[in-house]
């Protein structure tokens, strides 16, 4: 009865225990049904919530991240690439090609002496005449006298150690040589020449196509340009200095001071024919083109303070490559434009030109008033020269020059040779050569008037009246002298060839606009230290010396009979010691950085440039990435 009880007692037990687990089990479920719903809820809310906009955004901000590393790593790879170019388009090599440091017994490194003295004592073995009948005696002495002919000569040596061995045929030309030591002298400080410019290897096929138009090219071009080559394995340095980056030889372009450069780009199908026709097309435009009487008038009434103004007339609608060859050469000492002469005009019709003639008319600086008369009209045709229209600055020596049968380069040469003598001109390196050095027409000296202070029009007419004083019974006492019928041909101008004294002007201190302050030039305060207010600097720029004076009284006749004391010019402006008179001593407006000089070190840093935007592009990839994690 207590064992039935006892039993009883557990089932019950049991049973409640059931109930309770039961219990739990439901209160269980009922809340993991509650957290389903609230997790839905929370999923529903999140996805309503999203930005789905700022999304997209991000995938598209990463997709060009991307896409910029993709071109920057192709564009240094392709980089690399051009660096390790090959120079094997013109090598001829072969299989038996022989070592010649090893056919001398010397390496690489052994001086040219040890190669002279290698070569010495093996052709003494095996010369022909020490070993007759033996043909791979003689075979022997050719390698022999084959590598010393390489390994003796500095040039050939370095071209065999940078081609593995190989053979280059060297291509000749007429250009000029262009180095790092003659660049700046040659091309940038010479702003009255434009040059073309090849950057060539000996060693690359094209190249060696391009050789015969660039010749011919000379030969056709030459008066107009010049031409200079550049070896880009020899002047490594130098090709940093040019304002574009040469990757692919030959590199031809067109480059003239104060100008942007001219790039040939048919050199993988080049032609004569094409690239003449680049060469005419890219010539820089110096003159200013009049197309109408109201611009004509309005160039005209326009004041320049220090610039003469030449006019030139044809009958031609524009220039020609030779009109405009010749004015770049003189636009640092004359402001140039150019009128079609091909209709009546009431100007010229005034000055007494004929329409559809060629003339050269010199201007005065400043007309005055509505007065508008020429200095020097000359004609340019092969009219007579009952055409000459005689102005006040018509002399007989001009009058005799336009007289004699010459071509149109001549007459425009001598023309301005002559016509800048009658103007005071601003000196700085761009002109000093057309002004002070001697020239067909005069043994030039300059006198160089300085100013203190420079803040309008100077006034130099006493000065101007004082040399020509002074020249004129200069050339009185020429032709009266007994040597004089000796010395100078009937038939020629009196005077050519004869002593003239070239005045020109410059500012310590200047507040006019283009001119330049001379204060700012170590090499001219130097010059000009000892020159006192009222003296006068006298430079021989032929013989490289200079004088002060402190008259002008005679001054044509003393220099002449050497009574004037010339001293050396100062080794800072020795024209003996390459051209430091125009580096030195005079202003030069290439001085002043333009802004590709400014920016071109920047430039130059290519792979640190590339490496920059690689980590930036890489920086800001990552902030996206983080930016997209936390949303």
């Amino acid at each position: 009865m207590g064992k039935k009880k006892s039993s009883n007692k557990q089932e019950l037990n049991s049973v409640l225990q059931r109930n309770a687990n039961f219990g739990n089990t439901n209160g269980t479920t009922e809340n993991n049904l509650k957290k389903f719903q609230s997790s839905q809820n929370s999923l529903l809310s999140y996805l309503q919530s999203f930005k789905w906009a700022e999304l997209k955004e991000t995938i598209i901000n990463l997709s060009i991240l991307l896409l910029i590393l993709c071109i920057l790593i192709s564009t240094i790879i392709l980089r690399a690439g051009e660096e390790f170019y090959s120079i094997s388009g013109k090598l001829n090599k072969n299989e038996n090609q022989k070592n010649y440091y090893e056919v001398l017994g010397v390496t690489k490194k052994s001086s040219n002496l040890e190669i002279r003295k290698a070569f010495r004592k093996l052709s003494l073995v095996w010369h022909p005449d020490k070993n007759p009948d033996c043909e791979p005696c003689l075979e022997k002495f050719r390698d022999i006298s084959k590598a010393y002919e390489i390994l003796g000569d500095n040039e050939k040596r370095q071209v065999y150690d940078t081609t593995q061995g190989g053979e280059i045929e060297i291509i000749p030309s007429a250009a000029v040589t262009l180095t790092s030591d003659n660049f700046d002298n040659l091309v940038m400080l010479q702003k009255t020449n434009s040059w073309v410019i090849q950057v060539y290897t000996d060693h690359d096929e094209l190249c060696h196509h391009f050789s015969s138009i660039w010749e011919e090219s000379i030969e056709e071009m030459g008066k107009y340009y010049k031409f200079g080559r550049i070896h880009a394995k020899k002047e490594n340095s130098l090709l940093k200095k040019l304002p574009l980056s040469v990757k692919v030889f030959p590199a031809i372009f067109i480059i003239t001071s104060g100008y942007q450069y001219e790039m040939y780009s048919k050199i993988y199908d080049p032609s004569l024919e094409s690239f003449l026709e680049f060469l005419s097309n890219s010539f820089p435009m110096t003159l200013g083109l009049l197309n109408s009487e109201k611009s004509l008038t309005g160039w005209l009434k326009k004041n320049n303070l220090y610039r003469p103004k030449i006019l030139i007339l044809s009958n031609k609608p524009s220039p020609t490559l030779l009109i405009r060859s010749f004015a770049l050469r003189w636009s640092s000492t004359f402001e140039l434009a150019y009128y079609q002469n091909n209709k009546k005009n009431s100007i010229l019709y005034k000055w007494g030109i004929e329409y559809d003639k060629p003339y050269l008319i010199a201007l005065p600086h400043i007309f005055k008033d509505s007065d508008l008369t020429p200095e020097i009209i000359i004609p340019l045709g092969g009219f007579s020269n009952e055409d000459v229209l005689q102005t006040r600055q018509i002399d007989d020596q001009l009058f005799n020059f336009i007289n004699r049968p010459t071509s149109l380069v001549q007459k425009l040469e001598q023309s301005l040779l002559y016509t800048q003598q009658i103007y005071v001109p601003f000196i700085d390196s761009s002109n000093a050569k057309n002004l002070c050095e001697s020239n067909s027409l005069n043994r030039i000296i300059c006198l160089v008037i300085i100013h203190d202070r420079l803040d309008g029009m100077a006034q130099n007419q006493e000065i101007v009246r004082a040399l020509d004083i002074s020249r004129q019974k200069y050339i009185n006492i020429r032709r009266n002298s007994g040597n004089a019928s000796n010395m100078i041909d009937s038939e020629a101008d009196e005077d050519i060839g004869e002593l003239f004294i070239q005045p020109v002007q410059v500012a310590l201190l200047s507040k006019v606009r283009g001119i330049p302050s001379m204060s700012k030039i170590k090499g001219f305060l130097e010059l000009s230290r000892n020159v006192a207010a009222s003296e006068f600097l006298l430079i021989d720029f032929d013989g490289d010396r200079f004088s002060i004076l402190k008259t002008l009284t005679n001054v044509y006749q003393k220099v002449f009979e050497e009574e004037i004391y010339w001293s050396r010019l100062p080794q800072i402006c020795s024209n003996y010691n390459n051209d430091n008179l125009y580096k030195n001593c005079l202003f030069n407006s290439s001085d002043e950085p333009s802004f590709f000089q400014l920016v071109s070190p920047v430039l130059k840093l290519k792979n640190m440039f590339y490496i920059f935007i690689l980590s930036a592009s890489i920086y800001f990839f990552k902030k996206e990435i983080k930016v997209f994690t936390k949303k």
